[in-house]
């Protein structure tokens, strides 16, 4: 099934559970993963319950949390009541190197050195 924002981001699906336990691990990065999780837009509902359904906590605090984190900044905005991911926002790839959902771009890769010439 076919991931817009993962694939715009050029990462795999990332899975919720695996990202809980990350350092950088915020309730917004939460959130983040979760809508990039889903492909889609998604309410503060939906997401509470992809937060609960892999042990973040209980339903009505984490609801609240989310609440709380200011989830309409970038790299995310609200339609309604659900909330977008805007993949092409430079947030959106910090968050994804931040959460160790991709490499850093743009460092080079250390090539071993060329033989010299033979004598």
């Amino acid at each position: 099934m076919p991931n817009p924002y993962c694939d715009t981001l050029g990462i795999a699906v990332p899975d919720l559970a695996a990202v809980k336990r990350h350092s950088e691990a915020s309730t917004f990065a939460l959130f983040l993963v979760a809508l990039m999780a889903e492909g889609g837009p998604l309410t503060i509902a939906q997401a509470a319950e992809r937060l609960v359904a892999v042990g973040v906590g209980a339903p009505a605090d984490v609801e609240r949390a989310l609440k709380r984190c200011r989830p309409g900044r970038p790299p995310v905005y609200r339609h309604g009541d659900r909330y977008h991911l805007d993949p092409f926002d430079s947030e959106a790839s910090m968050w994804c190197f931040r959460l160790g959902l991709r490499p850093a771009r743009g460092l080079a890769v250390a090539r071993p050195a060329s033989p010299g010439r033979p004598s």
